[in-house]
């Protein structure tokens, strides 16, 4: 057959054209399709490891640009380093990371911060104050890029804006009434905060407790007992004139009650006997023999009914009353009356790159097309940095400072001859252990203060400290001492501890900043923390004798003036109810005189019209109201005209 004859290639393709592929590469030995490659670059597509690489790159980018922000919390977002916004509570995006990232902040939490603080007053007394601060972050860019440690500003002004005002004021205001202290003093640490960029809010200051120091609390301690036996005191004369004064009052109402019940009484048995008698006395003009004839024997039959009878013939009439004692009820008186991570995938190795790699290739050509791409890599990434929010920067070029002060955000460089120094350009504290001085009257005392500044020139800081933050600590501490010395030395104690410290730091930021102007640091703001007494100086044992002093006065003052309120309330109660008394005695008597003249002239009225009948009327009533109580004995003549009838009929 003719495709049988050797030789006979169809298309007059050779063997060596059959191993191209479709698109005029070779299609077999180890070019594959990337034939036009380096054999080092080959084999990595050709193991796949690029598609891994794709895959990992596509899932950094998709997780890197979701974040969540709990509902307490703030993202801040950094581009290339430099604050670019700020990310509410909810899902959020980004540009991946490493262009933007993310840093969260608790911005919703009620923090609190306590402490006791011994502080003298403007009195110059010790006294330890127990204060308590409650914050929250208000600002989180302030609060990150502001001041290198915002909860150590809080603490450190909060201890100053407290002793400032309890230092103008005196130790019973301390004591007793904190509480305008207190507002006080949140008002001045908000403001101290705000002007050091900490990005902190005070919700509220209270000063829970004042003490005095253990070495006088005894003295205080007898002035508490003194105020508890001037209360005890008050209490007692208090108690006795809400007992005495009622009892007068109750008294006096008696008196005018009773005196009110005699002269109605008075007046309506005159009014009754007068009415009486007027009905009589128009039956007695009737009749008047009959009339009298028949009162005379009815007084004599109620008077010998009552007695014992005696009937004798000796011509006389005798009446024997005995006499009774009066009896008089006693009287006792009242007892008285108590008193989310993100995990990258794992790529899988390079075994299967290593099993396809041309075993017949030279080793060595691989190698330094590596060592090429990670040159490359490397001097690509040495080109490029980033500084942050809170930093600033110098460069270095072999050495020698090129550029500074070098703004947040994404900045090139030459690689190798060119390194990136970087500093931190916040707000800074410099805390200082407390010095000793001496005020213009030679008072020893003890000052502790603390400074606020920043890095205000990169290049001469470096050049002054090396860049070492120790170093500029202990070139500036020195400055600062030796500054307040001098305005500690002209100033008296009492105007260190209750003056305003406002002019004492202004006049000594201007001389300490330009002494540091070489170190390339700024301050703004320099405070006292703290004034104290020594304890080994002679000074504090001064004033804790005078402490003593003026309790022990305190107290004796106290229980003076306790007593002498007792006496006052107790003699007070005893006018008032002495005064109600007198009174009420004075409106009885007048009552009971009025009735008594009602009475007599309702009698007189009533007896002017007879009064020979009314005497005969009114020796009767007497007669019965004599003589008819059951305790006498009557004697009777048999010859008397009470007895003409027993003897006979006519």
């Amino acid at each position: 057959m003719a495709w049988n004859t050797p030789g006979g290639n169809k298309g007059g393709q050779g063997p060596e054209d059959n191993r191209r592929g479709p698109f005029g590469s070779r299609g077999g030995g180890n070019g594959g399709g990337w034939g036009g490659l380096p054999g080092p670059l080959k084999d990595l597509f050709d193991g796949g490891i690029l598609r891994w690489v794709a895959a990992a790159a596509v899932l950094l980018v998709l997780f890197s640009s979701f974040q969540l922000i709990g509902e307490q919390q703030r993202g801040v977002v950094l581009r290339f380093g430099q604050f670019s916004r700020i990310l509410t509570p909810g899902p959020n995006f980004k540009l991946p990371w490493p262009i933007e990232s993310v840093t969260k902040v608790n911005a919703t939490e009620i923090k609190t911060f306590s402490i006791q603080v011994p502080v003298l007053t403007r009195d110059e007394n010790i006294v330890n104050v127990s204060l308590n601060v409650q914050y929250r972050i208000d600002d989180p860019q302030q609060y990150l890029f502001g001041t290198v440690d915002a909860n150590q500003v809080l603490e450190q002004s909060a201890q100053s804006a407290v002793r400032e005002e309890v230092g103008r004021a005196d130790l019973n205001a301390v004591l007793n009434n904190r509480g305008p202290l207190a507002v006080a003093a949140e008002e001045r640490l908000q403001t101290l905060l705000t002007a050091f960029k900490t990005g902190l809010t005070v919700t509220g200051l209270t000063l829970q407790d004042a003490r005095p120091p253990e070495e006088v609390k005894p003295a205080f301690d007898e002035v508490n007992g003194a105020q508890q036996v001037k209360e005890r005191l008050i209490n007692e004369a208090q108690a006795y004139a809400a007992k005495v004064v009622p009892e007068a009052r109750g008294q006096a109402s008696r008196a005018r009650t009773t005196a009110e019940g005699y002269k109605q009484a008075v007046v309506s048995k005159a009014e009754g006997d007068g009415q009486r008698f007027s009905l009589l006395q128009a039956q007695y003009k009737d009749a008047p023999e009959v009339t009298r004839k028949r009162l005379w024997l009815e007084t004599v039959q109620q008077v010998l009914s009552e007695n014992r009878k005696v009937i004798g013939g000796d011509g006389r009439q005798l009446i024997y009353v005995p006499m009774t004692g009066d009896t008089r009820a006693s009287t006792s008186a009242p007892a008285p009356v108590p008193n989310p991570d993100v995990v990258m995938p794992s790529l899988p190795g390079t075994t299967a790159v290593e099993a396809s790699r041309d075993p017949g290739r030279p080793p060595m050509r691989n190698s330094i097309w590596i060592a090429a791409v990670v040159a490359v890599l490397l001097g690509l990434l040495g080109s490029v940095y980033v500084v942050r929010e809170d930093q600033t920067a110098m460069v270095l070029n072999l050495g020698k400072v090129v550029r500074s002060d070098i703004k947040p955000g994404l900045h090139f460089k030459l690689p190798v001859v060119e390194t990136v120094r970087v500093f931190d350009r916040r707000f800074q504290v410099l805390d200082t252990a407390p010095a000793r001085y001496f005020t213009a009257e030679q008072k020893d005392v003890s000052v502790d203060f603390f400074a606020i500044g920043y890095i205000s020139n990169v290049g001469d800081y470096f050049r002054a400290t090396g860049g070492d933050p120790r170093i500029a600590n202990a070139r500036l501490a020195p400055i600062i001492t030796d500054s307040l010395r001098n305005q500690i030395n002209s100033r008296t104690l009492q105007q260190l501890v209750s003056g305003d410290r406002s002019e004492l730091i202004a006049e000594q930021l201007k001389g300490i900043n330009e002494a540091v102007a070489g170190l390339g640091m700024q301050m703004i703001d320099l405070r006292i923390k703290q004034v104290d007494l020594p304890t080994d100086s002679q000074v504090i044992n001064d004033v804790y004798e005078r402490m003593r002093a003026q309790r022990k006065q305190e107290a004796a003052k106290l229980r003076a003036e306790g007593e002498e309120q007792s006496l006052t309330i107790r003699a007070q109660a005893d006018r008032d109810s002495t005064v109600l008394i007198a009174e009420a005695e004075r409106d009885a008597q007048r009552m009971r005189g009025e009735g008594d003249a009602e009475a007599a002239r309702i009698y007189g009225k009533a007896g002017s019209a007879d009064p020979s009948f009314y005497a005969f009327y009114r020796s009767l009533e007497a007669y019965r109201g004599s003589m008819t109580d059951g305790n006498g004995v009557i004697v009777l003549d048999k010859n008397d005209p009470f007895l003409q009838y027993l003897k006979n009929d006519r």
